[in-house]
């Protein structure tokens, strides 16, 4: 497949016209294949807190360059314990576990 210049492109954009839009109101299931008429926004964050997006340590930024620190505890996702990342100490984290 060959590709065009995106000037060329924008010009088939600009050359369309639309007459007039049609709108209807459908329920989600059915609405395959439609086109939304306005965005969508979320009322809330989901997930609420800030969680891990893999499995990782949660180290201080000022402890970069230590080369080693211990691992002093275990954040698994579901937890509900708070946790506290204290200098030169590192917590193992696992996806979707909140952020110490």
């Amino acid at each position: 497949m060959a590709f065009m210049h995106f000037d060329r492109s924008m010009e088939i954009l600009k050359s369309q016209k639309i007459s007039r839009y049609k709108w209807q109101t459908l329920p989600l299931m059915n609405s395959y294949g439609y086109t939304l008429a306005e965005d969508i926004v979320a009322t809330q964050n989901s997930p609420e807190f800030e969680t891990s997006a893999m499995d990782g340590y949660a180290i201080r930024y000022e402890d970069m360059q230590m080369g080693k620190i211990p691992i002093v505890d275990i954040n698994p996702a579901g937890a509900d314990k708070e946790y506290h990342l204290n200098p030169k100490e590192a917590i193992k984290t696992f996806t979707g576990s909140i952020m110490p």
